[in-house]
Formats: structure tokens, C-alpha cells, sequence
């Protein structure tokens, strides 16, 4: 993480992934996870390797955020013509 802030562009889209064991025994609880992920400005799922549970919706919201990126730039570019 320290890595990351220190030489990643401030733009960069993070996600933090929880893995959720399917035990009753956790290790962080979710609303924990949930409150660093968003102190450090990150995206948080919990996610699944058993189920599947929220990996696709991983990739979805990075897709999308990009996409808004890309949208705003272009809108930029187009009043500044």
C-alpha cells in the first residue's frame, strides 16, 4: 500500500478484496475492512473463491470508473475546442 501511494498516480483505481473463508471464524470483521478501505480511498468487496461471490462485480466497477474517466476527458476536450 505504502508503495503504491508513494509511486502510483493519484488517479489509480484501487480495490481492496476481502476473501471471505466460508468459516464462521473471521479474521477482520466486515464493517472494519470496510471503514480502512474507504480512510485509504479504496473500493471494497468481499469476495468469494468458493462462490464466485463478487469477482466479476470487482471488474465491472473498474470498468466503469474508467469508463467515467474516459467520458469526462472527452467532454473536456470537447469545450476546450
Amino acid at each position: 500500500m505504502k508503495e503504491l501511494e508513494r509511486q502510483a498516480s493519484p488517479d489509480i483505481i484501487m480495490v481492496l478484496a476481502g476473501h471471505i473463508f466460508n468459516e464462521p471464524l473471521r479474521e477482520v470483521e466486515e464493517e472494519e475492512a470496510k471503514a480502512w478501505a474507504a480512510e485509504k480511498g479504496l473500493i471494497f468487496f468481499e469476495t468469494s473463491a468458493k462462490t464466485g461471490m463478487n469477482v466479476t462485480e470487482i471488474f465491472e466497477t473498474i470498468g466503469i470508473r474508467l469508463f467515467d474517466r474516459m467520458l469526462l476527458i472527452f467532454v473536456l476536450i470537447l469545450l476546450f475546442l
